[in-house]
């Protein structure tokens, strides 16, 4: 994303990426937080946190802090601390550019002491980026993510992958396990 952020700055400032793709996965990740007694959540790449800033969305998660970082947004663009019980991010990761997907997955690995969510789409995106590109620039199968998340958690933290499909149906993966799940249940 690093490599495109005058574009998603751009489009943002256009008014999109209000961070509304968290509203199906607020019940799974409260589920997570209560699993792994998680107080200090991050939601890396929020988009302008809407979710959070007008619809209190975390009020239930019973955490004593969630930080907000989205570096193309200016009042998100630095990140609040270093180290978080949890980090989530959804909708995010098909965005970056393969070539920094290493970098933003150690990063986000780093900072989680008890757990990640991560929600990945896997189909091209609606959204084409103003200079004509579509947003989700990287698209693999699950199991280039699997590798390469299993490859940054060193830390061994409780692991969601959720992989969308733009359709009803979601695959989870917690750990080696995998599920079937509809967000709405």
């Amino acid at each position: 994303m690093k490599s495109k952020i005058e574009l998603y700055k751009q489009h943002h400032a256009s008014g999109n990426f209000p961070g509304d793709s968290l509203r199906p996965h607020v019940q799974l990740i409260k589920q997570i937080i209560q699993k792994t007694n998680s107080k200090t959540i991050l939601d890396y790449g929020c988009g302008k946190a809407t979710e959070y800033v007008n619809n209190n969305i975390h009020a239930d998660w019973n955490v004593s802090q969630v930080g907000l970082y989205d570096p193309a947004v200016p009042e998100f663009m630095n990140l609040p601390g270093k180290e978080f019980d949890g980090v989530i991010s959804t909708d995010v990761l098909e965005h970056i550019p393969e070539h920094e997907i290493d970098d933003v997955l150690k990063e986000i690995f780093e900072m989680a002491q008890k757990f990640v969510y991560l929600n990945i789409a896997m189909y091209p995106a609606v959204t084409i980026l103003p200079n004509g590109e579509n947003a989700h620039c990287t698209l693999k199968p699950k199991e280039w993510w699997n590798e390469k998340i299993a490859m940054h958690n060193q830390k061994q933290v409780y692991t969601s992958s959720v992989y969308d499909y733009g359709n009803s149906q979601r695959l989870q993966i917690i750990f080696d396990k995998i599920s079937y799940f509809s967000p709405n249940r």
